[in-house]
């Protein structure tokens, strides 16, 4: 598992996009902290990211990328 500085880290985005990829249910984290509300992500969310990351370098747009994860 993965913290969300972890893995802003390596998969080179910041961690405010982190947080609003899960506030748009993008990209949710497996397991939140019920005491202090951190967010670990599992390796399949690095392999998300990395593909989410590629799509917006490309200028996919945003509307397509949710509808692609969605599924």
């Amino acid at each position: 598992m993965y913290t969300i500085w972890q893995l802003s880290i390596i998969g080179m985005v910041f961690t405010s996009g982190l947080r609003f990829y899960d506030d748009i249910e993008l990209l949710k984290p497996p397991t939140v902290d019920k005491c202090n509300g951190y967010r670990y992500y599992s390796e399949k969310q690095l392999e998300a990211i990395h593909a989410l990351v590629q799509l917006l370098y490309i200028q996919v747009y945003k509307e397509t990328i949710y509808y692609k994860f969605a599924e």
